[in-house]
């Protein structure tokens, strides 16, 4: 299946190494563990849509959150 491999790249593979088959009624060896083109198609959307969904932080506030700054109460100094 694909799903190992796209868990793969989320732990950050760079490299993933797949047998490819035309279909599976082709009599082959390592037809067992190999993909077809279809599910080659579907191995890299899902990888690339992965990555889609992770994004990139981004730390600054946004115009709606600057407008609740004014809520924040500051810490006071301890006093005795």
């Amino acid at each position: 299946g694909i799903n190992a491999s796209i868990a793969a790249t989320a732990f950050g593979a760079k490299i993933i190494e797949k047998h490819l088959i035309d279909n599976h009624q082709t009599n082959s060896a390592d037809k067992e563990f190999s993909i077809d083109p279809d599910e080659l198609y579907a191995l890299s959307i899902s990888i690339k849509e992965f990555w889609e969904s992770y994004g990139k932080p981004d730390y600054n506030l946004k115009s709606s959150e600057k407008q609740n700054l004014r809520f924040i109460r500051l810490k006071a100094p301890h006093q005795p």
